[in-house]
């Protein structure tokens, strides 16, 4: 109709897949970004390298990536994007890639985060997510693998979460 106007929303898909290493894994992650058809697309624990992960891109039809190498069979992140989205990478580390995303001139912020799973490290993601927060004055969403929880009821078997480690995260 005439006058009508188009208020496009980007689709934004986080995964943590637990390493891309089979078949299975891969063919889920291609059946996923067929059927959600996201604009960025953000993994953790991916268990790869850019070398690797370069292929993948075009499997997945996203020709824009930044990756965080794993170490070894440890970890690693990647974000890819769909040509025509506006993405400025601002930093990134073996736990986070946190950047500014463009939308019809609207700027907000993503942080893709994994957390690492060793309580001895658990600060190191926090203070980080703190540092995170505080660098821009603009709408953010932060999400991925914490490997933390808010409430205890949230956890099911194994030992109890500490107190101090929850009241932490929240």
């Amino acid at each position: 109709a005439a006058g009508a106007t188009s208020c496009a929303k980007m689709r934004l898909l986080t995964w943590n897949c637990q390493g891309l290493g089979n078949g299975p894994s891969i063919r889920g992650l291609l059946d996923v970004q067929k059927q959600e058809a996201p604009d960025v697309l953000f993994l953790s624990v991916t268990k790869h390298d850019g070398k690797w992960m370069d292929w993948l891109r075009w499997k997945l039809e996203m020709p824009n990536m930044v990756v965080v190498n794993s170490e070894g069979n440890r970890g690693g992140l990647a974000l890819f994007w769909r040509g025509g989205v506006e993405v400025g990478v601002k930093n990134f580390s073996k736990a986070h890639i946190d950047c500014v995303m463009e939308e019809e001139g609207f700027e907000w912020r993503f942080a893709g985060i994994y957390g690492v799973s060793r309580s001895e490290n658990k600060d190191n993601m926090l203070e980080t997510l703190c540092y995170l927060k505080e660098q821009f004055e603009m709408p953010w969403l932060c999400s991925g693998y914490f490997n933390e929880i808010l409430f205890g009821c949230e956890k099911e078997g194994g030992p109890p979460r500490a107190e101090l480690n929850m009241q932490k995260f929240n």
